[in-house]
């Protein structure tokens, strides 16, 4: 085999290697981001559910009162 030969077969590995590490870089990066994303879109979820039930509890309790008054 002649040196270019050689060299030309280490450097395409070399080159392969490098983009299947660059390939599984860009997929955990992606992978990552979607996690947070869905993460975040759950804690919203959740901050809006706690607010809704914190506003009932509270029309509850004024309700409540309205009741006591009135009797």
């Amino acid at each position: 085999m002649s040196e270019v030969g050689f060299f030309s077969h280490t450097r395409h590995n070399y080159l392969f290697t490098q983009m299947t590490e660059v390939q599984a870089a860009l997929i955990g990066a992606a992978a990552t981001a979607f996690v947070m994303v869905l993460s975040n879109m759950s804690n919203r979820r959740e901050k809006t559910i706690i607010d809704i039930y914190n506003r009932l509890n509270k029309l509850s309790q004024a309700v409540s009162r309205i009741e006591g008054k009135i009797q």
